[in-house]
């Protein structure tokens, strides 16, 4: 993973992070507000509920009928889910509504006292009958049971519970909206670095392309001016040789003299071949003739090394330059027969699919070092003594300008296989 592309995750996961905090902050202070205004609301209206039932329960009186009529008024205007009066031991001395089971944070409770007389009746007339004690008797009343009471109301929890939840979906709505304006800034951030990266790379590219177009037009020069003298010394070794064809001293040299200026103009047309991108003259052709051709043409090798040649793409056709990929296989065949044993194996493969053809050269020998994997078609390498390292390189040259792919790994237990992948147009 690159840099930058690893800051720029590390940058969003952190204020990812930090918007979930701060939005779990903001919940946490709006249920707070909300849960201390609900207790505010139900506290005054305890307290305002308290005055009437003092009001119905004077000198520790009360009239069952009267004061359930008042809880069941007061629940009604108030939306209230429960009203109480509560006794010693907590048992209910009057209610109305359904009871919350358990108790939740809408509940409200405080201690009830009911107004009693400090003084008796003021005696005849007023000491007996329906106004004895200073006050009317109603018909039913009851005394309050002596010790602690308690009034309870209940508020219904649906409005705190729905206020509750808008918090958290407006909350979670926004975290949503800040996260993905968040990934959006960092995704053009990141597409910003990277498109200058690329900028960056491609100048550099080009700069070099340029250097190596400069390098070839020069090494074109060179090798058109070596080539002519190389020519001109060939000429004149035949020469020598054709005057005086019977010293054996004279014919050895003139014979050494022409095989090393052949040598040398093949590796010079090798690296004109490298350098200069080749026009693709494409055409079918039958795979047939061409390795026909290719095994006639190393059939002294094969036999100097009692190596079996296997062919079998029998009647596969292809497109391209036949002459190049003539070239490009006998590098590879070449390449196999260089490194394998004597009595080794090499075998010619051909296999079609939905995306394509491929073309295997493998063998049966030591394989491919895995650290020269990498390095196998760069110019110049050969771990080969005496080798130019101009072949693989080439091969690989001519299948990307035909838009082929070249590919090399090693076989298990041993062995190596060339790969050449036509995708099918």
């Amino acid at each position: 993973m690159k840099p930058s592309l690893r800051s720029s995750l590390l940058i969003g996961i952190l204020a990812t992070l930090g918007i979930l905090f701060w939005q779990s902050l903001e919940v946490r202070s709006s249920n707070r507000e909300h849960i201390q205004e609900h207790q505010r609301y139900g506290e005054a209206l305890l307290h305002s509920f308290e005055g009437v039932v003092l009001r119905e329960c004077r000198r520790g009186l009360y009239v069952p009928k009267q004061l359930r009529s008042v809880f069941d008024q007061t629940r009604k205007r108030f939306a209230l889910r429960w009203v109480a009066l509560r006794g010693p031991d907590n048992q209910v001395i009057l209610s109305s509504g359904h009871q919350p089971n358990p108790p939740t944070q809408s509940l409200f409770r405080s201690p009830f006292e009911p107004l009693v007389p400090r003084h008796k009746g003021l005696g005849p007339p007023f000491g007996a009958g329906p106004f004895a004690g200073g006050a009317r008797r109603f018909a039913g009343e009851k005394k309050l049971p002596p010790g602690p009471l308690y009034l309870e109301i209940a508020l219904p929890q649906e409005e705190l519970t729905a206020k509750l939840e808008q918090d958290r979906r407006r909350a979670l709505l926004t975290s949503i909206a800040l996260i993905s304006a968040l990934i959006l800034l960092l995704f053009l951030f990141h597409a910003r670095l990277r498109s200058l990266s690329l900028q960056t790379e491609l100048q550099a590219k080009e700069e070099k392309m340029k250097g190596l177009e400069y390098l070839g037009r020069l090494g074109a020069g060179l090798v058109h001016e070596t080539k002519n003298p190389l020519a001109a010394i060939r000429g004149l070794a035949e020469r020598s040789l054709s005057k005086n064809p019977k010293d054996p001293e004279l014919k050895q040299s003139a014979r050494m003299i022409m095989e090393e200026a052949d040598r040398t103009v093949a590796r010079l047309d090798e690296f004109l071949l490298l350098s200069r991108p080749a026009e693709v003259q494409r055409s079918k052709f039958s795979l047939d003739s061409l390795f026909g051709e290719i095994q006639t043409l190393l059939e002294p090798d094969l036999e100097n090394k009692r190596i079996q040649l296997e062919l079998g793409c029998s009647g596969t056709q292809i497109e391209g330059d036949r002459e190049q990929l003539r070239r490009l296989f006998i590098n590879l065949l070449l390449n196999a027969i260089q490194n394998l044993p004597p009595q080794g194996r090499i075998r010619v493969s051909c296999k079609s699919s939905s995306r394509g053809l491929s073309i295997s050269v493998s063998d049966n020998g030591p394989g491919i070092p895995p650290e020269d994997l990498p390095l196998l078609f760069e110019p110049y390498f050969s771990r080969r003594e005496g080798g130019t390292g101009l072949g693989l390189s080439i091969a690989q040259r001519i299948a990307k300008d035909h838009g082929f792919f070249l590919e090399a790994k090693n076989l298990e237990p041993q062995g190596a296989q060339f790969t050449l992948r036509i995708p099918r147009s």
